[in-house]
């Protein structure tokens, strides 16, 4: 068999497979003498060049413990769900998973030759009360959820198919006991005082 030729492409023009995650750090202040808002998960989004209005369908915002290293599955993200206008925690891990290739390039362009830092602190701000948290922006392709998703379909009809089996059985069990239980009432009076099984005239 010969061996397929496949042409290099460069990781920037790649539009087939899912880019690489984007690394930043949050700075933000828990300084309320300039201004009684602290600051929130959507104060992050201008400095992406996002805007919120926009967002709701395409990008999932969790936050972790800070120590959690990894992203969690898929399967898993509602458990750390947030919302846009939660206040940022200084303990909080953040990362946001977009759904949309085209978002996610437009994040890239945003941030190219920034610092990757998104500085929230206001001008004045008590230098001792800044903090830092770290954001990773993901991108899930849309095939990978049809996948969960039809893995989760099938295991969920499993556990169906497994319980009605299970209740079958539990039926099958129950008038087998029932039987047992009608003979030792007809033929073994010991046993049926014992289980209770004789009628009070």
């Amino acid at each position: 068999m010969a061996d397929i030729d496949v042409p290099f492409v460069a990781p920037d023009e790649d539009n087939i497979h899912p880019p690489g995650h984007l690394q930043f750090q949050i700075i933000f202040s828990l300084d309320q003498s300039i201004d009684d808002q602290e600051a929130r998960v959507q104060d992050v989004f201008e400095h992406l060049g996002l805007r919120r209005r926009n967002l709701v369908d395409i990008l999932y915002a969790i936050k972790q413990p800070f120590s959690h290293l990894l992203c969690p599955p898929i399967a898993h993200l509602h458990r750390y769900l947030v919302d846009f206008t939660d206040e940022i925690d200084p303990e909080g891990r953040y990362t946001f998973i977009i759904f949309s290739r085209r978002v996610f390039d437009l994040v890239q362009q945003s941030t190219t030759g920034s610092d990757m830092t998104i500085d929230l602190v206001q001008d004045g701000a008590d230098p001792s009360l800044t903090r830092h948290v770290p954001l990773t922006i993901e991108m899930y392709p849309a095939t990978d959820l049809v996948d969960i998703f039809g893995r989760l379909f099938d295991q969920v009809q499993r556990q169906e198919t497994r319980i009605q089996s299970l209740g079958e059985e539990n039926s099958r069990l129950r008038n087998q006991l029932g039987l047992v239980m009608e003979y030792l009432a007809a033929h073994d009076e010991h046993a049926a005082r014992t289980f209770g099984l004789l009628m009070h005239g």
